[in-house]
């Protein structure tokens, strides 16, 4: 039986979503990526686990940071998972250029701050979690 799932992992989620969309387009162009139909696919599933995720972050949690696209999250998911014949590839790499950037920062924050909370009881002790950090090259590390 796997343990249920926190606010943390549902952050961490997201985190690996961003880091992974960064890894896929790293040094690619419009044109690049406009004609890779794997990259797209791969870019396109982790906007849906971003998606996925943000649905399942408690309405407490995203109303105390409003600094979050939170509905525009769950929105992007819903247009491509129902998008089955047809996803307009710029609007992604408008997502990909302008939200995927700011969106890790924002969400790195949010985990930092819940992740120095006190800590959670498991029942048999006391779990401790370690915020993640960036890595120099631009990616999580927990």
């Amino acid at each position: 039986m796997t343990a249920p799932r926190n606010t943390l992992d549902y952050l961490d989620d997201i985190l690996d979503a961003v880091e992974k969309i960064a890894i896929f387009t790293r040094e690619m162009s419009y044109e690049e990526f406009f004609e890779d139909d794997k990259t797209v696919y791969a870019v396109t599933r982790a906007l849906e686990v971003i998606g996925e995720a943000t649905k399942c972050i408690p309405r407490r949690v995203r109303e105390n940071c409003p600094s979050l696209p939170w509905s525009e999250m769950t929105g992007m998911r819903d247009k491509l998972i129902h998008a089955y014949f047809g996803i307009n590839r710029a609007i992604i790499w408008r997502t990909i250029q302008d939200d995927i950037p700011p969106l890790g920062s924002t969400v790195q924050s949010l985990h930092i701050r819940r992740a120095r909370r006190p800590p959670v009881s498991t029942g048999g002790g006391i779990a401790r979690i370690k915020p993640r950090t960036l890595s120099p090259r631009g990616s999580y590390l927990i």
